[in-house]
């Protein structure tokens, strides 16, 4: 759909503010300093896609998959996606979800997704083996897939301090934790249950993919315009280095090629530009290997390449032709 003119101003205010407001607060380089929760809640990020209505500000998917994209620019240690995008989204169907956005936007509460349905509802507890969770160090409470015996979908709110939880530090320098659950359900534990959890599932699988793509392409950005740079400025051998050379399964099959895309192109063109920069690509003190780490990492999160090639699969398959045998 194309943007009307209202649309793009705001689209550029909430661009050119978070432009500013990153590169002056947390400007990517080496041993930078901690990032502070304090700042994002300053900016009003934390529930930014909640409606005006209910106390937000009413950022579209588009806007804030914009900031999402100067974030990766830095190369932000934080994972944002779940509080500005994921939770607001769902809010609106959860009311036990929506009695946190308040404490959301106030910084009190920090909320993780944990995908891939690998919490098991048996009675009145549920159990999930150690999962790997990006920004799930910092979460207070975690919004979590789940399945019942019987093979029924379940989305659970539960509170971080019910999970055993062991913080650790991706090798692109995020903070993630593994966390695993053996906890009883509370009142307000679960969300939505059956075809409406299935739902919600989906939408917030497809939310996460396309934050983690916009963070990605910042990243790339800021890794492709620091390696022209390079080019245009290092001389070597007296010449300059560059003169040696919808609908919901629309939305989900588009936010899946761009995954691939980001796993399989984007990736490999890094490593090149690593290549022709030579070794002070390498160095610590450098962006472009931390953007290289950046997107391998990205590469091998929620089910990594293969889920989304399965996926890819699965939709062409159903608009092949069947032919009575």
């Amino acid at each position: 759909m194309r943007r009307n003119q209202t649309q793009r101003d705001d689209d550029r205010m909430f661009q050119d503010s978070a432009r500013q407001f990153l590169t002056g607060e947390y400007e990517w380089r080496h041993e930078r300093g901690v990032v502070a929760w304090e700042t994002f809640v300053g900016q009003g990020w934390p529930g930014l896609g909640l409606p005006a209505d209910a106390g937000g500000v009413g950022a579209d998917l588009y806007q804030v998959l914009q900031i999402l994209r100067e974030a990766g620019r830095v190369m932000l240690p934080e994972t944002l996606t779940c509080d500005m995008l994921i939770a607001p989204a769902l809010a609106g169907d959860a009311p036990a979800l929506a009695e946190l956005m308040p404490a959301l936007q106030e910084g009190r509460r920090r909320i993780a997704f944990v995908a891939g349905q690998g919490g098991r509802v048996a009675g009145d507890a549920v159990t999930m083996q150690s999962t790997l969770v990006p920004g799930g160090q910092a979460a207070t409470d975690f919004l979590v897939a789940a399945t019942t015996e019987e093979g029924n979908a379940r989305l659970l709110l539960v509170p971080a301090e019910a999970s055993r939880r062991e913080t650790l530090t991706l090798i692109d320098g995020r903070g993630a934790a593994r966390v695993a659950l053996d906890c009883p359900l509370r009142d307000g534990t679960v969300l939505a249950g059956d075809n409406a959890a299935a739902r919600q599932i989906a939408h917030a699988e497809v939310l996460q993919m396309a934050g983690q793509v916009s963070e990605a392409l910042g990243a790339f950005e800021a890794a492709f315009e620091l390696t022209v740079e390079h080019l245009s400025t290092r001389r070597q051998f007296g010449q300059g280095l560059s003169s040696f050379g919808a609908e919901a399964a629309v939305r989900d099959e588009a936010a899946h090629a761009a995954r691939l895309y980001l796993d399989r192109r984007a990736l490999d063109a890094v490593g090149q530009m690593i290549q022709v920069s030579g070794g002070i690509a390498l160095t610590e003190e450098y962006l472009l290997g931390h953007v290289y780490r950046r997107l391998q990492t990205d590469a091998a999160l929620y089910g990594g390449t293969a889920r989304g090639i399965d996926h890819m699969t699965i939709a062409a398959a159903r608009r092949a032709p069947h032919y009575a045998s």
